[in-house]
């Protein structure tokens, strides 16, 4: 159930090794606190955050193997972020093509105190670059990641972008408590389903939502039963939400640049949804920072809720998410 890493716990400092993975190229680094893992030869996927105190990976790993996530793990969704759709006779893929392309990388630094990587990759389907430098940093528990998009051609640019960021067993359980700062929490009527709990244009907050029954349901714990649920989160009075654990004494928080990811949505899969590639035999919970409230490019288009950015123009972004522990101190 738990996730290791080959080094030892007594590791000193910060250390980036390059690894070969399922036939992937894959960095990883890691210091007293935590192992990260990203696969550069797909999608620069962050498919391992492992807590080094209980070995635990809080990411969703998919039993099908590394090249497998459309589940979960962490990738970017960029340029577009829902599902699959055509724009100006461009057929754009689902959730982005970056998240499926070999990445280049260089090492930034490398010390005791401090490792740096520089990741990048351009899509195939628009002319948008998008460029990540992911830090850590000795014997503190946090991924530093700062990020910049720039569009490439001589003309205005529109764009999604989000983290998918996804939470898997056994961090993800009945224990595990969401939460959230001020906020709306809401459904679109495009994602319904007969696995959901809530109405169907159900809003409110997340201890407090509309039911099916007409009762409120309380979200702020993962759910016990089978189901499935597609939210949207918008009103952030602050930009963090924190994941804990309390059988494991596990958590995280994740923190983010609210001017370019002003949005969230929250996904949620309990061993419900029978199609591929759940076949019921899914738990996950993605919460994804993102730039539009608007899933697929030309929905959000068609509803004035796409980002631009001009031509040559470029944007700069921060996310950081940190370990938690409660009980002792991380």
């Amino acid at each position: 159930m738990r996730a290791g890493s080959s080094e030892s716990s007594d590791l000193f400092g910060c250390r980036l090794k390059q690894e070969v993975v399922e036939g992937h190229k894959v960095l990883v680094l890691e210091n007293e606190a935590l192992r990260i893992g990203i696969d550069v030869d797909h999608g620069a996927h962050i498919f391992q955050f492992i807590d080094k105190r209980t070995q635990m990976n809080l990411l969703y790993e998919d039993p099908k193997g590394l090249a497998n996530h459309d589940v979960g793990g962490w990738y970017e969704l960029f340029p577009n972020a829902g599902k699959a759709c055509s724009f100006n006779g461009i057929d754009l893929s689902g959730h982005g093509d970056v998240r499926s392309l070999r990445w280049s990388f260089r090492i930034g630094r490398e010390s005791r105190e401090e490792a740096v990587i520089s990741l990048e990759a351009t899509s195939k389907e628009l002319p948008l670059k998008l460029e990540k430098t992911i830090t850590i940093r000795k014997e503190q528990p946090t991924a530093w990641i700062t990020e910049k998009i720039t569009n490439l051609s001589d003309k205005q640019q529109p764009y999604l972008w989000g983290h998918h960021v996804t939470f898997g067993a056994p961090f993800i359980s009945s224990q595990c408590r969401i939460e959230l700062p001020d906020c709306r929490v809401y459904k679109r009527p495009e994602y319904g389903n007969d696995a959901s709990r809530l109405a169907p244009m159900a809003t409110g907050t997340l201890s407090k939502i509309s039911g099916k029954d007409g009762a409120p349901v309380d979200m702020t714990y993962f759910p016990s039963e089978p189901c499935s649920e597609m939210l949207f989160i918008d009103g952030l009075s602050e930009h963090w939400y924190r994941l804990y654990n309390d059988e494991w004494d596990v958590g995280c928080l994740l923190t983010w640049d609210g001017s370019t990811f002003p949005y969230l949505w929250l996904w949620q899969e309990n061993e419900a949804a029978q199609h591929a590639p759940f076949y019921g035999r899914t738990r996950g919970m993605a919460l994804e920072p993102q730039a539009s409230a608007v899933p697929m490019l030309a929905k959000a288009l068609e509803e004035g809720q796409a980002p631009c950015l001009q031509a040559g123009e470029s944007r700069q972004s921060f996310i950081h998410l940190t370990l938690l522990n409660e009980r002792r101190k991380s």
